[in-house]
């Protein structure tokens, strides 16, 4: 299978395509099509697998990919809202539109990007075998297996490789093949321009490959290196690796190198360093800069191995990697950086006489470059070999293909992998069934590790297995003892089995580490409800919408929160909210509904209340039913007025200035409240009540000296509710006081 060369084929300019044979498009057409139904056959078992790990955050709680309608202006908002990698967004964001958070349809869309990847591949590995075996210097004799079974075997192999399953079955690192994806057609259109003959037409295929660069980028950032290999392509195959021509050509590369500093200025903001030290791993001071450049020379080495050996006891969703803290420790840091340098002398050294497969050991490095080299991110994942093993694919197939004759021996070893691959990408994704099966699967391969414990025990936790979640997330502690999300699970495992008091002593615990962690301080206002102590949640509750105003579950149990506490109103806006900020917050939605039924109820009872009142209108009960019928769908001037016309019925009544004072207090009315208060005292100098309320208005007022000696002459007139005194918020600093101290223990009480 041979091309004719024009004139000038030494600078890549060829009459066509690469010639498709004397079959035409039709063995190519079976091919693909095998490549896709291998890929829809391996990956059959995953389509119902759950969202796990990222997947919450960019997907399940990330409330601007729900979109509602298709038009321009949604996706604009969208790119807006999430101008990090916009493209797979969009995607996630049209799943959801047609499917909600039914993962099925999330699968299958990550399935067909694969398939698409590995039908491109085979077509990249087809035109670059043909350019190869015609290069004007005729060093190259061609392989002796036709271009298109070499292509076909490069690509099958890589898309049934085990460790795929992480770039596909995790729904997230669709960010990750759609990138590919670009990337291969970004290439395959800069191939095209290159070898055609008509200028418009290469015009037009350098354009889609620019697009096709963009959407790249717009999907991860390690598409930054493309421009990278597509000189290395251009210099191997298009130049015959010619020195004059770099020597010549130095500005292209100059070109490149500026354009990734852009990219670099793009993506990190104008101090790239201080985002890049954000980073998490490394802000946690999980390892050094350089601690983390000695370790990937031996994750890089561990990625080779799991290529040629990707059982899946290997694969591992999260790693507890050792450290490299010098070359010499472990000593195996030394041996992979001499590993690794002789493999690139080999790819050098292989470059003249062995040149595609010089390209792909080049290839693969080059795809590492980002996520396997000075950038601090996480140690390492297996998702990231999804482009590099692309390169040891067509080298394992080239190997073959020399090594062995006759042709049924290279067919019996190509089948014999690709089944044994097949079977186990098929294996793998079974772990991948269920959360459950996933994190004990990582729990037993990293048992050091905070993450899979704490995740395994959210998987525990959602299937009511309380005791077996508790253990993990105790395991998390001994290892993290200040991992705020464990502490977090820990405390709402503990409520699930009602030991409220408990499970608030680890929130109050995760809040020293962390004071401003929203969904800590939501989980604690949660455990105060369960106790019934409403103020305090309300705090917390407040105070973690201070933090983040878009927290759905807040606004939700702030709204029950401030129903409960008689603010029906304002309750009902905070639900509102919280539907709004979640529309799948089924709490929100559930408890928004039964306070619109409960606030018809009310108001049918204060019609019925009202017309008792007209015919009866010196009945005292009528109108404290009303009061406390108002006050409890937030209408809190008319409960006011109930209660005044109450008072002028019964003047001098204890129960109506005790609930008419307090009910100014709470709406921080505190002319009015102190005036009623006073009011009280004066008809009732030796009732403790009026005393207590006038520490309690001092107290809400910061005025904790003036507050601490109307509290002592409450009680010294014998006041002694003292669950009252010890559990209300307004009170708390002058618990903590020693006066209060000295004041209680004169009392006869510790």
């Amino acid at each position: 299978m041979q091309i004719t060369p024009n004139q000038n084929s030494s600078s890549g300019k060829f009459d066509s395509w690469p010639h498709l044979g004397r079959h035409g498009w039709g063995p190519h057409l079976l091919l693909i099509f095998i490549l896709a139904a291998a890929t829809a056959l391996i990956y059959s078992n995953s389509l119902k697998s759950p969202f796990i790990l990222d997947d919450i955050g960019n997907i399940t709680e990330n409330r601007h990919i729900r979109v509602t309608e298709l038009s321009v202006g949604a996706f604009i908002n969208l790119i807006q809202e999430c101008p990090v990698r916009p493209v797979p967004m969009a995607t996630f964001a049209l799943n959801y539109y047609f499917g909600g958070y039914d993962t099925f349809g999330y699968h299958l869309v990550n399935i067909i990007v694969h398939a698409l990847n590995g039908i491109l591949l085979y077509i990249l590995v087809f035109i670059t075998l043909n350019i190869s075996r015609k290069q004007s210097s005729g060093v190259l004799r061609p392989p002796e297996v036709p271009a298109a079974f070499i292509a076909f075997a490069a690509a099958l192999l890589w898309t049934v490789h085990p460790v795929n399953t992480q770039s596909v079955t995790y729904i997230v690192q669709r960010m990750n093949s759609m990138t590919a994806m670009c990337s291969l057609m970004a290439l395959l259109g800069y191939i095209a321009a290159r070898i055609t003959l008509r200028p418009k037409k290469g015009a037009l295929w350098m354009a889609a490959a620019i697009s096709a660069w963009l959407l790249a980028l717009g999907s991860k950032e390690t598409a930054a290196v493309l421009p990278f290999v597509v000189l290395l392509y251009e210099w191997y195959f298009f130049r015959d690796l010619s020195p004059d021509w770099l020597k010549d050509k130095w500005k292209y590369f100059a070109l490149v190198a500026l354009i990734f500093v852009v990219l670099a200025f793009v993506f990190l903001g104008p101090a790239p360093l201080e985002k890049l030290s954000a980073l998490r791993d490394f802000s946690e001071a999980r390892f050094t800069l350089g601690e983390r450049v000695l370790t990937q020379s031996r994750v890089v080495v561990h990625y080779l191995s799991l290529f040629f050996y990707p059982h899946p006891s290997r694969l591992n969703l999260d790693y507890d990697f050792p450290i490299s803290h010098s070359l010499f420790d472990p000593l195996t840091t030394l041996l992979s950086v001499l590993f690794l340098s002789a493999l690139l002398g080999v790819g050098l050294a292989t470059a003249r006489n062995h040149r595609l497969l010089s390209f792909c050991i080049f290839w693969y490095f080059l795809n590492l470059a980002i996520e396997s080299s000075v950038i601090p991110l996480a140690i390492i994942f297996e998702h990231r070999t999804y482009l590099p093993f692309m390169g040891l694919a067509l080298t394992l197939i080239l190997i073959i293909e020399k090594a062995l004759r006759p042709n049924l021996l290279r067919a019996a070893v190509l089948l014999v992998a690709v089944g044994i691959c097949a079977v186990w990408t098929h294996e793998r994704n079974q772990v991948w069934q269920n959360r459950l099966t996933l994190w004990q699967d990582a729990v037993a391969k990293s048992p050091g590790k905070a993450r899979p414990h704490n995740n395994l025990g959210l998987a525990q936790l959602d299937l009511g297995r309380f005791d077996e979640a508790i253990a993990q997330f105790k395991s998390v502690l001994a290892i993290e003892p200040e991992h705020i999300e464990a502490l977090n699970s820990l405390g709402l495992a503990l409520q699930h089995k009602n030991l409220t008091i408990r499970a608030i002593h680890y929130f109050k615990t995760a809040l020293v580490h962390a004071p401003l962690d929203a969904m800590t301080l939501n989980n604690l206002g949660a455990a105060y409800m369960k106790l019934n102590e409403i103020d305090p949640a309300i705090e917390q509750f407040e105070h973690a919408l201070r933090i983040d105003a878009a927290m759905s579950p807040a606004h939700t149990n702030l709204g029950i929160a401030l129903i409960q506490k008689g603010d029906f109103i304002a309750g009902v806006k905070h639900l509102e909210k919280g539907v709004v900020l979640d529309p799948e917050n089924e709490n929100a939605r559930t408890n928004l509904n039964h306070a619109k039924i409960l606030k018809k109820q009310i108001e049918d009872q204060i019609v019925e209340l009202q017309a008792a009142a007209r015919q009866e209108p010196v009945n005292i009960q009528h109108h404290i039913d009303l009061s406390r019928l108002h006050k409890s769908i937030g209408n809190h001037t008319l409960a006011i007025d109930a209660l005044n016309r109450a008072l002028n019925i019964e003047p001098g009544s204890d129960i109506l200035l005790n609930d008419l004072g307090n009910l100014y207090l709470s709406l921080k009315h505190y002319s009015e409240a102190q005036e009623v208060f006073m009011t009280h005292l004066k008809q009732a100098p030796d009732f403790s009540l009026p005393y207590f309320n006038l520490a309690r208005w001092h107290a809400k007022q910061g005025l904790q000296s003036e507050a601490l000696v109307w509290l002592a002459k409450a009680i010294g007139r014998g006041y002694t509710n003292w669950e009252q005194i010890e559990s209300d918020p307004d009170l708390e600093a002058i618990r903590e006081s020693k006066e209060y101290s000295k004041l209680i223990e004169a009392r006869g009480r510790k």
